[in-house]
């Protein structure tokens, strides 16, 4: 399965694909949230560009499992995406 990782901030949205054969993850670029047009049309564009299995995107948590500043400001909510398998992640305890 082929995944695409989404990690949301105020400045940039930075962009991984990973897949489960291989464990393998790479960036893949940033996009400026500061450009001209809502930040979700150009990220729909990296979507079509990589054709993920699913999308992962980065959940705003603090160390103490309490929601981040951000958390009701992200553009990617479930509707942006109705076609596609999401799921949200924090890497506060990841590897």
């Amino acid at each position: 399965m082929r995944y695409l990782c989404l990690d949301v901030g105020d400045k940039r949205t930075g962009a991984a694909v990973g897949d489960d054969e291989t464990g393998i993850v790479s960036p893949v670029g940033m996009v400026e949230s500061a450009l001209d047009g809502p930040l979700i049309d150009r990220l729909i564009l990296v979507v079509d560009e990589h054709g993920p299995d699913e999308l992962v995107i980065g959940l705003p948590l603090n160390m103490d499992a309490r929601t981040g500043r951000r958390p009701g400001a992200s553009p990617l909510s479930r509707s942006s995406w109705p076609s596609a398998s999401c799921c949200r992640f924090t890497s506060r305890t990841s590897g």
